[in-house]
C-alpha cells in the first residue's frame, strides 16, 4: 500500500496510468534523459491526482541516483502534458529535426555529413536517435500529432525505418550500424551544412513561452 509507481515514459498520460492502477495518489511520472549515466536531468511529474508526498519521495528518491556529471537536476512539473517539460519544449524542434533528416536523405548527404552539422552534445544526432530507438521517436512523434498538432508527425525517414524494423540500437541497425559497438560519426566526412542552429533555438523559445502559459511549471528558470 505504501508502494509508488513511478514511470519512466517520454509521453504517455501519468494520469491514465495512475487510473489503470487503481492508486492514482501513489502514480508519479520520473522521467530521465539519455544517457542516463551522464544526463543530470531528472522531471518528477504529477498526474491529476497524484499526492504531494509521492512527488516529494520521488524528488527524495531521484536525488539521490548518481550522475558522472555531478548532482541530479531534478525539477517538479506541476501538471501532465504531453512531453512534461523538457520534451514538450524540444518536440516542435523534432519537427524540424525530421525535416533535416528528410532533406538529407533526399538530396544524397551522408549520416556522418550530417551529424557533423551537429552541436557537439553527448551523443549526434543520428546516433541519439538510434540509442532512443526508432520506434521510440515514431510512437512519440505520432501520439504528439495527436495530442499538440498533425505537425508533429513523424517524417519519411523515420517512419521508414520504423517500417523496415531498424529502430535502431536495438536491433543493430538503424540511421547506424550497431553490430559493432556504438558508432562513431567520421568526422573526416565534412558538412552536409543543413542544419540551422538558430531556427531550433527560436522554436524551443515559443514552446516554453507556451509552457509557462499553460502552468505546467512557475519559472522560466526552471525550463533554462
Amino acid at each position: 500500500s505504501h508502494c509508488i509507481l513511478a514511470s519512466n515514459t517520454s509521453t504517455m498520460s501519468i494520469t491514465d496510468i495512475g487510473k489503470d492502477s487503481g492508486r492514482p495518489e501513489k502514480c508519479i511520472g520520473m522521467h530521465f534523459f539519455n544517457p542516463v549515466p551522464l544526463m543530470r536531468l531528472i522531471e518528477v511529474i504529477y498526474s491529476d491526482q497524484s499526492s504531494d508526498e509521492s512527488v516529494n519521495k520521488g524528488i527524495e528518491f531521484a536525488e539521490t541516483i548518481p550522475c558522472l556529471r555531478g548532482k541530479r537536476y531534478v525539477p517538479k512539473v506541476l501538471k501532465d502534458r504531453p512531453g512534461f517539460i523538457c520534451n514538450r519544449v524540444t518536440a516542435p524542434a523534432q519537427i524540424y529535426q525530421n525535416y533535416i533528416f528528410d532533406k538529407a536523405a533526399a538530396e544524397g548527404f551522408s549520416w556522418d555529413q550530417l551529424d557533423n552539422d551537429g552541436l557537439g552534445g553527448p551523443m549526434s544526432m543520428t546516433v541519439l536517435a538510434d540509442y532512443v530507438g526508432i520506434d521510440v521517436l515514431y510512437h512519440g512523434q505520432k501520439y504528439y500529432s495527436q495530442t499538440l498538432s498533425p505537425d508533429f508527425a513523424p517524417g519519411k525517414v523515420i517512419t521508414q525505418f520504423f517500417n523496415e524494423g531498424k529502430l535502431g540500437a536495438k536491433t543493430g541497425q538503424g540511421f547506424r550500424d550497431w553490430t559493432k559497438g556504438r558508432p562513431k560519426p567520421d568526422k573526416s566526412a565534412g558538412k552536409a551544412k543543413l542544419y540551422n542552429l538558430k531556427y531550433p533555438l527560436a522554436i524551443l523559445l515559443n514552446e516554453a513561452c507556451r509552457v509557462l502559459e499553460e502552468g505546467i511549471t512557475t519559472t522560466w528558470k526552471i525550463i533554462d
